[in-house]
């Protein structure tokens, strides 16, 4: 029996097996973030929000979104409560990235902005009543949790739990949102 130099056998499947090595491997269909905008909702037991929602990645596992709305709370003009405006910057942490299937679950946190009202009635003895009307706008830093799903065709959609506080006590909402961005499908 004769025995073959190894060396020669390495050399040869070194040279067959390699046809993959030099080449350079095709893009993944990854479900990384992507400049998107849409429409955003929030409930809340103080005001509700419809909003315009704009995001945007920052880093791998960083994210950005604006939201710009109006928030229908008990203010009114009988009233004092949330009325008016409503801006937030949320910035979102996604602490696991996001799965290959598109879902992912991340930490949010930001400052949100409101349009309140605040309305004091003052009653002079025998006379009448005044009505003290003040506009203002409420800072609310919010904390909270979001999951999400990036679909194919670059839809991202999720909701999330959000809360903060502000002089007025807390501010806590659930939020639902979906935008549009560039699909994430091999090009």
């Amino acid at each position: 029996m004769r025995h073959r130099d190894p060396a020669l056998a390495a050399a040869l499947l070194l040279l067959l097996g390699s046809n993959g090595y030099g080449q350079i491997r095709p893009a993944e269909d990854t479900p990384s973030e992507a400049v998107s905008i849409g429409a955003a909702g929030s409930v809340g037991p103080i005001g509700n929000i419809g909003a315009f929602r704009f995001s945007a990645p920052l880093a791998p596992k960083w994210a950005l979104d604006l939201t710009v709305g109006h928030v229908a709370g008990y203010g009114n003009d009988t009233r004092s409560g949330l009325d008016g405006g409503s801006f937030a910057a949320t910035a979102r942490y996604l602490w696991h990235g996001r799965k290959q299937s598109g879902a992912t679950g991340y930490w949010l946190f930001g400052p949100m902005l409101q349009d309140m009202t605040d309305r004091t009635l003052v009653i002079v003895p025998g006379r009448s009543r005044t009505e003290i009307v003040e506009y203002r706008t409420v800072f609310t830093l919010q904390v909270g949790y979001g999951w999400d799903w990036r679909l194919k065709n670059g839809v991202r959609f999720g909701f999330e739990l959000a809360a903060g506080g502000a002089d007025g006590g807390a501010n806590p909402y659930v939020n639902v949102f979906a935008v549009w961005g560039k699909p994430r499908h091999k090009p």
